[in-house]
């Protein structure tokens, strides 16, 4: 039966839709928590729901997760949240919704756990902010989508997605090594981008293009897809299924228009025609 097959199962415009309403809606969460914060006193509201070693050793399980929608100021807040939008816009839509949650949740959470461990015996330090989720959203939009080109303001030419999520946790180790003293976690960074690349493997394997342990270990680089997309679907009708549209546009996204065949480009402009005469 056709709706046996995994790619007609699938409702890629549902999920692209869902996902970014899921990354709109942390961001929102963000902003909300930041402007109470501050409305009320700051301090007080770290001091209850910000990740500090003595109230977690004392159970308070709740701070690992409320740790990573505090923030502490203006642009700290900021910038994670530009940071979520750019890459989440990237992410959000192939993940779907409740697989997006479940990234930033994850790789926030586990990430202050992780953090917790490594400063056991250290109780000077109060852990907020939405780093080590953001971290893990740009590994796995790396791991999806890592050909795509990025422009920073401070490079004046662009470099491939995975290229930048290596830089940026290098930058993390090279500055825990130069300063693990230094008010900016950067372990903390360093854990989320893990429990990013394992939320991939274990819940998102299917949308895997690039895995950086594999790449650095000299596998077989494959054709920029995910595993179960190499092969166009069968259509059997006049029309473009969803999925053969996501598929290709996928394709291109990472290797560029030459990359595809002349059917494919067929492909993609029929299914652009049926888009207009359904307007």
């Amino acid at each position: 039966m056709l709706n046996d097959r995994r790619y007609m199962r699938r409702n890629p415009e549902e999920d692209a839709r869902g996902g970014v309403h899921a990354m709109f809606g942390l961001i929102i969460a963000n902003v909300v928590v930041y402007i109470i914060q501050h409305m009320m006193s700051g301090a007080d509201l770290a001091e209850a729901f910000a990740l500090s070693v003595p109230a977690a050793k004392q159970f308070e399980i709740w701070r690992f997760f409320t740790a990573s929608f505090l923030h502490g100021g203006f642009m700290h807040m900021f910038f994670n949240m530009f940071g979520l939008y750019i890459f989440g816009s990237l992410a959000a839509p192939l993940l779907g919704a409740k697989r997006f949650l479940l990234l930033y949740l994850i790789s926030g959470t586990l990430g202050n756990i992780l953090w917790f461990f490594i400063n056991w015996n250290n109780d000077h330090f109060a852990l907020i902010g939405a780093s080590g989720a953001v971290m893990g959203v740009i590994l796995a939009s790396a791991m999806i989508l890592p050909d795509i080109p990025m422009m920073l303001l401070f490079i004046p030419f662009p470099i491939k997605l995975k290229t930048l999520a290596v830089v940026y946790i290098l930058l993390d180790l090279f500055g825990h090594i130069g300063n693990p003293g230094s008010s900016t976690a950067f372990l903390v960074h360093i854990f989320g981008a893990v429990c990013g690349y394992l939320f991939m493997l274990i819940f998102a394997k299917d949308r895997i293009a690039w895995d950086p342990l594999k790449a650095l270990f000299g596998a077989k680089k494959n054709d920029g897809l995910p595993p179960g997309w190499e092969v166009t679907p069968p259509r059997d009708s006049g029309t473009v299924s969803r999925a053969e549209v996501e598929r290709l546009l996928i394709k291109l996204s990472r290797q560029g228009i030459n990359a595809l065949t002349e059917e494919e480009q067929e492909i993609l402009r029929k299914a652009r025609e049926e888009m207009m005469n359904h307007r």
